[in-house]
């Protein structure tokens, strides 16, 4: 699907990950800002390395793959992560910056996660009550 645009840069589109498939690190090039829907879903991502222009992930963008760290970009463009964005994976220790201003915490549902640290300021929608959020 090519309609996934943003007006400030470039994006890459749901089709990217399919011509990938099986595919085990990713380093997306500066001046990428979108993530489109299922952009990298169940292609075998174990490494992913985000641009600092970074500002939107999209629903089940990584959804499904073997994934046991990420590493978002402190900027202040990272506004949103939507739900299942990096859901199904083996993430158990997550650090999230402040510049994030909507995230549907189900963005990691099904990954073992043991500990959260969320920067003050970070709006959180649909938070288990069984995973300890601490503020850094």
């Amino acid at each position: 699907n090519t309609q996934c645009r943003n007006e400030r840069g470039l994006c890459l589109p749901n089709f990217f990950g399919a011509s990938c498939s099986r595919t085990e690190k990713v380093i997306m090039p500066c001046g990428v800002t979108v993530i489109c829907p299922f952009a990298f879903e169940n292609v075998g991502l174990k490494k992913i390395t985000f641009p600092r222009t970074l500002s939107h992930i999209h629903a089940g963008a990584f959804c499904g793959n073997n994934l046991t760290e990420i590493k978002l970009p402190e900027n202040k463009y990272l506004k949103k992560i939507e739900v299942d964005a990096f859901s199904k994976n083996s993430i158990s220790n997550l650090e999230l910056p402040g510049c994030i201003t909507a995230l549907d915490f189900h963005a990691f549902r099904k990954n073992p996660l043991r500990s959260v640290t969320i920067t003050k300021g970070t709006k959180v929608f649909h938070k288990p009550k069984s995973v300890e959020i601490k503020e850094g």
